[in-house]
C-alpha cells in the first residue's frame, strides 16, 4: 500500500525478483493490477452517449486542450449538433485512454499510429467482411459481424504478440 509505483526505488526494491526469495516483481504485479482493476471497472458506454467538449473532459478528467489536440491529431471527432460540437461514445472511450497514456507521460501526436495502423485494419476487415452483406442469405449480417468481430481480435492478439516480439517478453510477459 505504500508503493506509489514511481520507479525510482526500482532497483534497491526488496521486491523485485532478484531480491525476493519468491522471484516477486511487486512494483511490476502492481501495474498489471492496476491495469485489470481499470479494464474491469470501466463503465459501459451507452451506444447514444453525446457530450460537449466540457462535459467529455470532466467525465474523462482531462484538459480541454488535450482534447483539442487529441481532435488535432484526428484521433476524437466530434459532430456538429445545435451549432457546438458533440462528442459519441468511440470519443468518450478514446479520451479515456488517452488520459491514462498522458499520465504516462505520453502525447496525443504519438497516438496517432494507433490511428494509423486501424484505419488500414478497417480497410482489411471491409474487404473481407462486406462481401458477405451483399449475399441475399439472411444470416448475411450476422455472419459478416462474426468474421469482423474474429478479425478484430486476432489483430489485437497479433499487434500484442509482435509488440513482445520488439520490445521483449521481459518487459512485456
Amino acid at each position: 500500500d505504500e508503493c506509489f509505483q514511481c520507479k525510482l526505488c526500482y532497483i534497491n526494491c526488496p521486491y523485485t525478483p532478484d531480491q525476493h526469495e519468491w522471484a516477486l516483481d511487486f512494483p511490476r504485479l502492481m501495474l498489471r493490477a492496476e491495469q485489470v482493476r481499470r479494464r474491469n471497472h470501466r463503465e459501459p458506454v451507452a451506444a447514444d452517449t453525446a457530450l460537449g467538449a466540457g462535459e467529455l473532459c470532466t467525465q474523462v478528467g482531462i484538459s480541454e486542450a488535450l482534447l483539442a489536440d487529441l481532435e488535432r491529431f484526428g484521433l476524437v471527432q466530434s459532430v456538429p449538433r445545435g451549432g457546438s460540437p458533440v462528442y459519441g461514445p468511440a470519443a468518450l472511450e478514446v479520451a479515456r485512454l488517452a488520459s491514462r497514456y498522458a499520465e504516462l507521460g505520453v502525447e496525443p501526436r504519438h497516438l496517432r499510429m494507433y490511428l494509423v495502423a486501424a484505419e488500414r485494419e478497417a480497410g482489411m476487415v471491409e474487404q473481407l467482411a462486406v462481401p458477405l452483406l451483399k449475399q441475399r442469405n439472411p444470416q448475411a449480417q450476422q455472419n459478416a459481424a462474426a468474421l469482423a468481430g474474429e478479425l478484430a481480435e486476432l489483430g489485437a492478439e497479433l499487434h500484442r504478440s509482435l509488440l513482445r516480439r520488439e520490445v521483449g517478453s521481459d518487459l512485456l510477459p
